[in-house]
């Protein structure tokens, strides 16, 4: 609409100039909505990124570029510590034996090793107790 805008045919100097103020000003003023836009844009992703959220995603389109990562096992940090298993510690209440048929096993099967497996489980009971308590009397004194 104001690319085909012609001050020039404008016959009136006074207005011609009027206009053209207008049109600076409009511009100017454009151009600080778009700096201003652009910076509140900012502040929002630093506002989101101090309260622990992700700001805008950046790159082309809007996306980041996935990083190059060649395996899963260096994509991963290990942490420090190392896990000890703790069955040594723990109190075993009973054993049970699981032996195997062999009949069901094929004819040249071998037997090579026992295996450990301790599991733990938590048993609720409920404890029903019935009291018989002795009730006496004294008549001297009238309590119970």
């Amino acid at each position: 609409m104001l690319d085909d805008l012609q001050l020039d045919s404008i016959t009136d100097p006074q207005a011609r100039e009027v206009i053209q103020r207008l049109l600076n000003h409009i511009e100017t003023v454009s151009a600080e909505v778009d700096r201003l836009k652009a910076e509140n844009l900012l502040l929002r992703d630093e506002n989101n990124r101090l309260k622990g959220e992700q700001g805008r995603p950046t790159g082309p389109h809007g996306r980041t570029a996935a990083p190059d990562v060649s395996s899963e096992t260096e994509r991963r940090v290990p942490c420090g510590r190392v896990r000890q298993p703790k069955n040594d510690q723990i109190a075993l209440d009973r054993e049970v034996r699981c032996p195997v048929d062999p009949t069901i096993l094929p004819p040249d099967a071998q037997f090579k090793d026992t295996v450990v497996v301790i599991v733990q489980d938590l048993e609720v009971h409920t404890d029903t107790i019935r009291f018989l308590k002795e009730k006496w009397y004294a008549p001297s004194t009238g309590q119970t």
